[in-house]
């Protein structure tokens, strides 16, 4: 195999496994935020009715309903920084591995460029020999 094939070959390994990776963690991430939307959301709407019921005797209908719509609001809002906070960066690939996948690849490249240097310079003098200038 060529230095370009194994270079491709190697790039396509390491972008095929980390577009793997990515794709196994958006789906936990997925996943888990669907299950907390759904139960937050069954609790908030159960603890809302409570409030409500609970207001209304206090401050009317529409005070209460006001008074758990701003609580709503500041759980909402409380929610979205907590998953601001919560995520982590990605740690990209291995630096170690990658560093020997190269320096694999350069010794190969060294090598290949030793046994095809002769060749290449005899496909020089001769096409210069063929298609060189005549006077």
């Amino acid at each position: 195999m060529n230095l370009v094939g194994r270079a491709a070959g190697l790039a396509g390994s390491v972008l095929r496994a980390r577009a793997e990776r990515t794709a196994r963690r958006a789906a936990r991430t997925a996943l888990a935020i669907g299950v907390a939307l759904l139960l937050f959301g069954l609790a908030l709407v159960f603890g809302a009715v409570a409030g409500y019921v609970a207001l209304d005797r206090l401050v009317g209908p529409v005070g209460a309903a006001l008074w758990v719509a701003g609580g709503a609001l500041v759980l909402g809002l409380l929610a979205l920084a907590v998953a601001r906070i919560g995520r982590r960066p990605d740690p990209g690939p291995d630096a170690a591995e990658l560093r020997a996948e190269l320096d694999a690849l350069a010794a190969t490249a060294r090598h290949d460029l030793r046994q095809t240097a002769p060749y290449l310079a005899a496909a020089a003098f001769l096409s210069g020999f063929v298609f060189g200038r005549r006077k």
